[in-house]
Formats: C-alpha cells, sequence, structure tokens
C-alpha cells in the first residue's frame, strides 16, 4: 500500500457492469469478476457510510434476461445508489456507460468531480466510461484490485491507456 486517498466533497463511487449475468452462476461469468466484487464491497460500505452517491452502470441484453442485470447481494448497494441502465450493442459489446444513459446528467446534478470506479470489462466497458469521464474533465481514481478483464494481456493494456488519460490507481484498501 503506497498511502491512502481520502473521499470528500464531489466524490462518487461508480461500479460498470458488476451483475449477475456476468458473475459466477451467471450467463457469462468472468473469471475474477467475484474478486472484483469483494473488493467493492468496501467501498460501497464506506461511500454508504459517508453519504456519498454511488452509481452502479449495468448492460441490459434484453427483458428476458434482466435479473442478470442486477447487482449481487454481496456488493451490499444500498438503497440510495443509483442504477443507470444502457443496451448492449448489438454486437455483443460493450460501450461506454456514458452512452445511452443519464450517466452524464445524473453527475452533473450532484456535483461530481471525481469517480471512484472499479467494475468488470476493463478493455471495453471500463476503459470507454473512463475516456469519455476523462473527456468531460472528471478525475478518476480506479481501484486496480476491483476490476478485471476478458483478455488478460488487452486488459493490461487498457490499464496503461487509462494511466496516460491521467487515471490515478488506487487499491480499494487505500480509499478512506
Amino acid at each position: 500500500m503506497s498511502g491512502s486517498i481520502k473521499i470528500g466533497d464531489g466524490d462518487a463511487l461508480l461500479v460498470i457492469d458488476v451483475q449477475n449475468d456476468f458473475l459466477n452462476g451467471g450467463r457469462a461469468p468472468l473469471i475474477g469478476g467475484d474478486q472484483v466484487v469483494s473488493a467493492l464491497r468496501y467501498c460501497t460500505d464506506l461511500f454508504q457510510q459517508r453519504g456519498h452517491p454511488i452509481f452502479a452502470l449495468r448492460r441490459l441484453s434484453d427483458a428476458e434476461h434482466a435479473a442478470g442485470a442486477e447487482a449481487p447481494v454481496e456488493l451490499g448497494l444500498p438503497a440510495f445508489a443509483m442504477f443507470i441502465s444502457r443496451a448492449a450493442e448489438a454486437d455483443g459489446g460493450a460501450h461506454s456507460g456514458f452512452e445511452g444513459s443519464n450517466l452524464e446528467f445524473q453527475l452533473m446534478m450532484y456535483g461530481i468531480k471525481r469517480l471512484f470506479v472499479g467494475g468488470l470489462f476493463a478493455e471495453t466497458a471500463m476503459l470507454e466510461t473512463i475516456r469519455d469521464a476523462r473527456q468531460k474533465g472528471l478525475a478518476i481514481c480506479l481501484m486496480r484490485d476491483a476490476q478485471c478483464a476478458v483478455d488478460s494481456r488487452k486488459g493490461e493494456q487498457a490499464l496503461q491507456e487509462m494511466l496516460g488519460l491521467g487515471v490515478q490507481m488506487v487499491d480499494s484498501s487505500e480509499v478512506v
């Protein structure tokens, strides 16, 4: 651990695509997804205790599988967490959480300046969402122990690109 980073005014937690479909027992489980839930649980508890906003992006494929888009109970999202739904692209790929959603409006309404981010699909959904967030002037703290990728090589490339965008990398345990 290199130090701690304190959450304050204008900070929010953004959880990307951590949903039942992509965890053990789901339709398309991601290796390492359950470890992401464990790391993010600490942050959801912390942000809840401090009364800071929590946003959960989820990808909806179709109404038939809506239950799979729910967040796992183990994540411990509070009742005040804001779920932001977006449709999956026709090719099944992920896209930015800012596309086809009201995420930007919600962040603006809450006066968010910095996002603490964790989630699944580091090489696609997370990268594209973080890219857009940085273009919109938001500071980003990515919790490196609370993210995973489908392809570890592409995931590492995505993390390097995020660093190049000015993203600060922290472990979830460093957030206080």
